[in-house]
């Protein structure tokens, strides 16, 4: 958003980069997949944990253009 509160994005589709925290706690399908043995297996295989634990979920859209590089690309 610029200095008057107007969207920067191309409409507000395009504005939300972010959708809650805590998504595996409140929300039934991100806990079982979160919780499950399948992705304990993955994350084990690709690490040391011996148990891992989720600290943090969220869903974040990269919107093209929008956020980190290319930000001010054509």
């Amino acid at each position: 958003m610029d200095k008057e509160g107007r969207l920067l994005a191309e409409g507000p589709e395009k504005s939300l980069n972010k959708i809650g925290h805590a998504l595996h706690k409140f929300y039934p399908v991100f806990n079982s997949v979160t919780f499950s043995d399948k992705v304990k297996d993955v994350v084990k295989s690709m690490t040391n944990m011996a148990e891992p634990t989720i600290i943090q979920s969220m869903v974040i859209f990269k919107h093209p253009k929008v956020g980190g590089e290319g930000e001010d690309s054509d």
